[in-house]
């Protein structure tokens, strides 16, 4: 690969970072740059060591002393990611590119952290910008066509690596994605083209190996014999997803009756992928095939139970999403009690499910049983910590209850999940007007109005932010449009 071309990662994303900030430019003098320096070296010797709670602790220590580091808020967010908490390492990354906005690597973090929830449009639009920053970074394609392909568009996914290939980003992993997705895309001839050329220029990959292997099983299904050696080879390589090439395997061997070999191969899927119906279909056939009826009559009982299991699953979601329906339905008939009623039944038999709390905290607190909405929704929340609307809620709810400062928690909880919604920046000021801090309250109204958001609890409260910070002609002119926000039309 060439040198101009990047790939990051963490931790060594965080020590390219570090190796390119002068100690100067942290603002501090020689020495306790120094210091920092080291405390973000810990943090990244603990991250490589899966010392997650140590790494959180070392980076805390390294912002205490230089709070807009690019390194140490990038080390933080991952650790934090890593814990668990990926809404506070998002929230995190948005605070380096805050500080930093053309940073690419501020950028692609943000951008993995919202792929990580789940939040791929979002990804997909800070990836566009990661492009123009740089347009060499390749994560900024490789990403970009994983969370695409993720979406069900391959042929967005496939031009836009094509499109890294024209520029010379040449790349096994980039080209090993392509040529998996020229698969699924039923394209296997140039798959198999692609893979071979990738192979001639960056020899052998675990990854370049399995899509050379499926290319040549989906374009002539008579040459097994060369998909097997491939996919072999790919597992010595040290492919991810072993389990799944297993299972390939030993359907290929199966299909070249060769039962005993695809025995081998199923136990090692059944070992990594214990709870695969497929699995067992394949093994109890191999089982069959080589004459052990006991192991295939187990085999294939476990695939039925599998299965069994699989199509509860789905009933039961069924349910859950008729029994939602029927409750919001009843609400939007004003039928609040009833409707009340109707979860309470849905959630004795399933406690765990995040969205209905979040339907019974919006239906208490229509019938102002305040303190009870706050409840149902910290347990949504608690529930499902990336959803927008149980964070944005909590926010609205502890706030109407007079608790500014955990308002303010909650509600930045959610603009980091959604940095758009406009109505969180009203209440984010309201808690500060609340909290006796006008110039952050100032903030947050005007970011609200740059979103699009208008109101005139967001002009009173405005006005009022101004004019305790002595900017009265400002004020005034917001308490005008407060005036013609609430003027009766004519």
């Amino acid at each position: 690969m060439p040198a101009s071309h990047k790939v990051h990662t963490l931790p060594a994303l965080l020590l390219a970072v570090t190796i390119a900030i002068p100690s100067a430019s942290l603002g501090e003098p020689a020495s306790e740059a120094e210091v920092i320096s080291q405390k973000i070296a810990e943090g990244i010797q603990a991250l490589e060591s899966d010392d997650y709670d140590g790494a959180v602790h070392a980076f805390r220590e390294a912002l205490a002393a230089a709070p807009n580091s690019e390194p140490a808020l990038l080390g933080l967010s991952e650790a934090l990611a890593l814990q668990g908490d990926s809404v506070a390492a998002l929230a995190v990354a948005r605070q380096a590119l805050d500080a930093a906005p053309r940073s690419a690597t501020a950028t692609l973090a943000v951008a993995r952290q919202l792929a990580r929830l789940g939040e791929s449009a979002q990804a997909l639009q800070e990836l566009r910008r990661l492009r123009a920053l740089d347009p060499e970074e390749l994560q900024g394609y490789r990403l970009s066509a994983l969370l695409l392909r993720d979406l069900g568009r391959g042929d967005e996914a496939i031009a836009l690596l094509e499109l890294a290939l024209e520029q010379d980003l040449r790349d096994p992993r980039l080209e090993e994605e392509l040529a998996l997705l020229l698969i699924a895309a039923d394209r296997p001839q140039e798959a198999r083209h692609r893979a071979e050329e990738a192979l001639a220029v960056h020899g052998e990959t675990a990854g370049l190996q399995l899509a050379y292997g499926l290319a040549t099983v989906a374009t002539d299904s008579a040459d097994r014999a060369q998909a097997v050696s491939l996919l072999e080879r790919a597992l010595e390589l040290g492919v991810q997803e072993p389990a799944k090439v297993h299972l390939e395997l030993g359907s290929l061997l199966l299909e070249s009756n060769r039962p005993l070999e695809a025995i081998e191969h199923l136990r090692l899927a059944e070992e990594l992928s214990p709870n695969s119906p497929e699995v067992y279909y394949k093994l109890g056939a191999a089982q069959r095939m080589t004459g052990d009826a006991t192991g295939a009559r187990q085999s294939l009982a476990r695939f039925q139970e599998l299965k069994a299991e699989k199509e509860q699953e789905e009933r039961l979601e069924l349910d859950v999403g008729t029994a939602l329906n029927e409750a919001q339905e009843l609400a939007t008939a004003n039928r609040l009690p009833e409707a009340l009623e109707r979860l309470d039944k849905l959630l004795h038999d399933h406690p765990g499910e995040a969205r209905a709390h979040t339907l019974r905290a919006k239906i208490l607190y229509s019938l102002r049983r305040q303190r009870e909405a706050l409840a149902a929704i910290e347990r949504s929340r608690l529930l499902d910590p990336t959803r927008i609307e149980p964070n944005y809620l909590e926010g609205m709810f502890l706030l109407e209850l007079n608790r500014p400062a955990e308002a303010r928690a909650a509600l930045m909880r959610a603009v980091s999940l959604d940095p758009e919604l406009g109505e969180a920046y009203v209440l984010l000021g309201g808690a500060a007007a609340k909290l006796n801090q006008p110039t952050e309250a100032v903030t947050h109204f005007e970011r609200a109005l740059e979103l699009g958001t208008d109101s005139p609890s967001l002009r009173l409260g405005l006005a009022d932010a101004l004019a305790s910070l002595g900017r009265l002609a400002e004020s005034a002119e917001q308490e005008e449009a407060y005036r013609r926000l609430v003027q009766r039309p004519r």
